[in-house]
This record gives C-alpha cells, structure tokens and sequence, in this order.
C-alpha cells in the first residue's frame, strides 16, 4: 500500500514538474520573445531600445526599458521580417525615410534593425527583406503611439492653449443678467 503511495506521489511530482516547465517556457517567451528554442534560457536579454528616424528628425526620437515595451516592439520586428527578398538590395544613402532600432542586450552587445520607407527591413548586416506595409504602419503607429519612457520626448500638442482673459476682459461670469 505505501508503495502505491509512493508510486502515486512521484508520478504527480513528475507531471507537476513537466507541466511546470511549459509555463516557464511560456513566462520567458513573454519576457523574452528571442528565445531560439523551446527549452533554451536566452542567454541575450533586451534590457533597452532606442529608435530613430532618418533623415535626422530632431522631434522623433524613443528610449524604451519597460517589458511591454520591448517586448511589443521585438515582436513587430519579427512578424516584419519575411522571406522576400527584393531584386535590387536598397540604399539607406537614398534620401527615403528609415527608422534605426537598436536593441541593447544585458551582456552589452547590441542589435541594429533597419526598416526603411514601409517596404524593407534588414536585421544588421544581413540583406534586406521585403515587409508588408500593415505591418510596418502596425510598427510605425505603436512607435507615434509610445513616446520615451524617460521624458526626453515631448509629442505635438493636440489642443490649442487655453486663453485667459485678463483684466481688461470681461468673461461670461462677470456679465450682468
């Protein structure tokens, strides 16, 4: 009898172990989306991105550290990323508009991403790839979306400023009935 105890036990330890694994692989795909295989720890963490606009645009510019963050922001990259290949391999020297995303790994060593006029992504050295344009509008809108986490960007105002009367002006209140 105490056999078919034990026997019982170390089978709920053994399949409370393994279905522990999944969720831990399901928590470090959330945290950490370039994982490369199922069981593997990524041995890079993403810690920071910057992003920038090109041609310089002195208004745009993003710094990102949050988990969602990074983690969105991993994720629009690899859903860009296909296996279309255009004929001629595109200029950045051109003039047309491309955002320069830059992953900051925890060993120190970085990630440049190239998404150039809705059209092409190139992950640092490799040859550019053809992208949809949904889904670089889908990147594009979360970016205009999401400023800096460190309040170095300040968006446009969407509202006019509130005008105060001054003395000399009378406001609706001050009316007489």
């Amino acid at each position: 009898m105490t056999q078919k105890i034990l026997r019982l036990t170390a089978l709920m330890l053994c399949v409370f172990l393994l279905s522990g694994c999944g969720i831990l692989n399901a928590a470090i795909s959330l945290v950490a989306p370039d994982v490369t295989e199922e069981n593997d720890l990524p041995h890079l963490m993403v810690q920071q991105i910057d992003v920038e606009m090109h041609p310089a645009n002195g208004s745009f510019g993003r710094h990102y550290q949050s988990q969602e963050n990074l983690t969105t922001i991993l994720r629009l990259l690899r859903d860009m990323v296909s296996d279309q290949y255009p004929e001629e391999q595109p200029d950045l020297e051109d003039g047309q508009n491309y955002y320069t995303v830059t992953a900051t790994y925890a060993s120190g060593e970085q990630q440049v991403y190239y998404v150039l006029g809705y059209q092409f992504l190139k992950v640092g050295d490799e040859d550019w790839c053809e992208i949809s344009f949904d889904n670089a509008m889908k990147f594009a809108d979360y970016l205009q979306s999401h400023p800096s986490e460190n309040g170095t960007y300040v968006p446009p105002a969407t509202l006019p400023p509130e005008t105060v009367p001054t003395e000399t002006e009378s406001t609706p209140e001050d009316a007489e009935v």
